[in-house]
């Protein structure tokens, strides 16, 4: 920093942009000569007075994008030279009124702010030429802002302006004006008046007409966006803007077109898409000059032969229409280059339309086409052609005249066989055949072909059950994708499509990989999902540019040691979901509990690892694993069987944001404190349930001592597993879980069952008197708003859950006080007994 405010005492010009600056440096202010600065992207505040009384030579303040509240004031003349001035997105809520005294100000930047309103001395800015109040809160304008006589450009979108003020005509010099986004529910007559405007943007509002004053803009305006208003009707009034080139009605609710549209004489782009028009005027065929036709998302079900006298139509865009049938007038249209009739409900195609040598763009996608003419060869200069999601059976020998074809897209038609001529198509780079009938056989145009700019091949859903080795000569291929057929092993042959960068091959019946996979060095991202690998191949670390691995719904059991070591080369997502692996340790990449390794894994904490007692579970415990960055660390933690019941599950997810600190001390606490709260809240009700059953049976007569002792043994066994919770708990009020305390608690586990009754009589001695001390708090603390569905129609067992997950994030944030690095935790409790499932998400730290 200090090196370039010594070199602007030479240029005059200082960018201190993005250095995270809370304040200005001092040695900033003795640049007296300085003519521009910028200290935007930073973290200011506020702006020192210093700026204003000791840089009086500025020309130039950036100030964007920092957290200003507020400007001091610009009063006294002090910044008499100053031409552009950008104080956009902060958190200014005004302007000072001094701001007027910038008498040399030009360009006046406040977008993204919190501004409500404007000072009057704006309209002292008599050169001011850009004004950018864009996203704010402005709801008026004050009369003084027709004084800016100058004023050429002004950005008042997304804010809450309602009306302009008559003085707003005054605007002279205005050619471009951007008001979209806002609350207008009429079309603010004082524009009529502004007689030099070129440009008006007035979208997304509530308009719903135009005054017949909009004329007066007719012989300046030549740009117009009304789209997203509320039109029903196509304003007459319009037709008096005869200079208009660009008229863009998108998303209003035009049932029609006004017969004078054609007074328009000038306007080369028409976009009426997004509407309800269900016929065309027959006078849309005097628009001669049109270049472009956008009437997509209509309801247009015929068009008029006066279409086709649009010769000079460039761009026809018709989709998501009613149309059955096209008229052959299209084929006067004779340079347009991009034709749009997908998404209708065509069946058949007028050969005429082939006469549209010009053509480049073709798509017909989901229609009921059921073939292509061979006259489809006569487009000699189309680039791009669309036909999917119709009911072609066969594509014609003469597609292998289409020389410039570089993108095909046939996928969700029933094609069996591709025609022999289609590996002539040397400049192809994108072919789609997904989801048709295509087998090895039906393939064999591809398998001769060379292609040499093929990069993308999509084959998914057909009927392979194999890799044709031919495909394998394609040797541009990037992208190749095989899902949704029944391939069940790979050929040696894929070994030469050496720059395959993505390559997806689920939803097959693949039992292995070959070793030689390996080879595929430039691979990026390989989706095995849905196959029965059981294994992975040694090799398949070495794919070393590996990005994204999916491996869901496989019958694997086992991983490569050394899989781990490729997620944190570049493998930044890896999904193993639904697989056969038995325990976390494996997901780790660590086949056995052993000492972790500081100088070959980055992996941390493995070593905590405890297998739970319920051979049915998983793993019990927490693990941590490092990110990429010291800052990404996050920790997990389950705990099955929680409560001591089984399908009474824990788990738990630590984002570290700033560090590992929060995360792995939330992972080593966060179990233990809400299993004390968990004890504590179902305390009472296992008093009350103790009492209950006492009640009946005095109540009732006949009642067994047997059947009271198989009630009281469930209940002893749940408090005695609760209770060893409790003591890993105290075990753990050390600054982190100490796992051999806890694994001394689990030694105690016989000696505790075996004094079941010893226990029990403890527990309702001291549950009694915890109850009472408990009812006592209960009323002071304040209720707990249970979610939806842990009401009080709930279990109690629920609310008394949903209770405890509360209180222990309570007491978590005030152990965390020494933890500011921050964590977001992930916390859901599942029961298989209750049908619940209670999920929060919360800030610790």
């Amino acid at each position: 920093m200090e090196a370039k405010i010594a070199t602007a005492r030479q240029t005059f010009a200082l960018d201190l942009q993005g250095f995270k600056l809370r304040a200005l440096p001092k040695g900033l202010f003795d640049l007296k000569e300085l003519s521009a600065l910028n200290v935007s992207s930073n973290d200011l505040t506020a702006l020192e007075d210093e700026v204003v009384r000791l840089l009086p030579a500025l020309t130039s303040l950036r100030i964007n994008g920092n957290k200003l509240t507020g400007l001091p004031s610009l009063g006294s003349g002090a910044l008499k030279e100053l031409e552009v001035l950008d104080v956009g997105k902060n958190r200014l809520r005004s302007l000072p009124g001094s701001v007027g005294d910038l008498s040399a100000l030009v360009r006046l930047i406040a977008h993204c702010n919190l501004l409500e309103d404007l000072p009057p001395g704006v309209g002292e800015l008599a050169n001011l030429t850009v004004l950018d109040l864009s996203t704010n809160n402005l709801k008026q304008l004050p009369p003084e802002v027709g004084k800016l006589h100058a004023l050429k450009s002004l950005d008042i979108d997304n804010n809450r302006l309602k009306t302009l003020p008559p003085e707003f005509g005054d605007l002279g010099s205005l050619t471009q004006l951007t008001c979209a986004n806002n609350l207008f529910s009429h079309f603010p007559e004082s524009i009529c008046r502004l007689g030099f405007l070129k440009t008006l943007n007035i979208s997304c509002n509530r308009i719903t007409q135009l005054p017949d004053a909009i004329a007066q803009l007719g012989d300046s305006i030549t740009e117009l966006d009304l789209s997203g208003n509320r039109f029903v009707t196509f304003p007459e009034s319009l037709a008096g803007c005869r200079s208009l080139i660009t008229l863009d009605f998108r998303d209003n609710n035009l049932c029609d077109l006004a017969d004078n549209i054609s007074q328009l004489c000038e306007l080369a782009t028409l976009n009426l898409s997004h509407n309800k028009l269900t016929t065309l005027p027959r006078q849309i065929g005097e628009m001669t000059v049109l270049m472009e036709l956008n009437l997509s998302k209509n309801k247009i079900a015929h068009l008029p032969p006066e279409l086709g006298h649009l010769s000079f139509l460039g761009k026809l865009y018709l989709s998501r229409n009613a149309l059955a049938t096209l008229p052959i007038e299209l084929s006067n249209i004779a340079f347009i280059q991009e034709l749009d009739l997908s998404n209708n409900g065509l069946d058949d195609l007028p050969i005429e339309i082939f006469k549209l040598d010009k053509l480049q763009t073709l798509k017909l996608d989901c229609n009921n086409l059921t073939h292509l003419p061979p006259e489809l060869g006569h487009l000699f200069r189309l680039q791009h052609l669309y036909v999917s999601n119709n009911q072609l059976t066969t594509l014609p020998a003469e597609i292998s005249q289409l020389s410039r074809l570089q993108v095909l897209s046939i996928y969700q038609n029933a094609i069996k066989q591709l025609p022999d001529g289609m590996g002539a198509l040397k400049h192809i780079e994108s072919i789609c055949l997904g989801d048709n009938l295509l087998d090895e056989s039906g393939l064999a145009a591809l398998e001769k072909a060379t292609m040499p700019a093929l990069e993308q091949l999509v084959l998914s859903g057909n009927r392979l059950t194999s890799i044709p080795e031919g495909l394998c000569n394609l040797a541009s291929l990037k992208e190749l994708y095989l899902s949704r057929n029944e391939i069940a092993e790979l050929p040696e042959a894929i070994t030469r499509l050496n720059k395959i960068r993505i390559f997806d091959l689920s939803d097959n019946a693949i039992a292995a990989l070959p070793s030689f996979i390996s080879s595929l060095h430039s691979l990026r991202e390989i989706n095995l999902s849905y196959n029965r690998l059981s294994s992975l191949p040694p090799e398949f670390v070495k794919l070393t540019n590996l990005c994204v691995l999916y491996l869901m719904h496989n019958n694997l059991t086992d991983l490569p040691e050394d899989l781990q070591a490729m997620r944190y080369r570049n493998c930044y997502h890896m999904d193993l979901e639904d697989n056969l692996i038995p325990d976390l340790a494996l997901l780790l990449g660590q086949t056995k509990r052993k000492k972790r390794k500081r100088a070959t894994s980055k992996l941390k904490d493995a070593d905590r690892l405890t297998k739970s007692k319920d051979e049915k579970s998983r793993v019990a415990g927490i693990s941590e694993m490092m990110g990429k960055r010291p800052s990404m660390e996050d920790t997990v933690s389950t705990h099955l069987a929680f409560s001591g019941i089984d399908g009474e599950d824990f788990f738990a997810v630590f984002d570290g944001h700033a560090g590992r600190a929060s995360a792995v001390f939330a992972a080593d606490h966060f179990h233990g404190v809400l299993a004390k709260k968990v004890m504590e809240e179902n305390g009472q009700g296992l008093s009350a349930k103790r009492r209950g059953s006492r009640d009946k049976g005095k109540e009732k007569d006949g009642a067994s001592d047997e059947g009271k002792q198989k009630k009281g043994s469930f209940w002893n066994k749940r408090a005695a597993k609760r209770s060893r919770e409790l003591s890993r708990v105290k075990a753990s009020s050390g600054e982190l879980t100490d796992v051999a305390a806890a694994e001394r608690t689990e030694g105690k586990d016989k000696e505790e069952e075996g004094d079941m009754s010893d226990l029990s009589s403890r527990m309702s001695a001291e549950g009694e008197q915890q109850e009472a001390e408990q009812e006592q708090e209960d009323s002071d603390e304040e209720p707990i708003n249970f979610p939806k569905g842990v009401g009080e129609d709930s279990s109690k067992e629920a609310q008394a859950t949903f209770s405890a997950l509360i209180k222990s994030f309570l007491e978590m944030d005030e152990l965390m006080k020494d933890n500011r690095d921050g964590a977001t935790a992930v916390v859901t409790l599942a029961s298989m007994r209750l049908l619940t499932c209670l999920a929060v998400i919360v800030m610790l730290g």
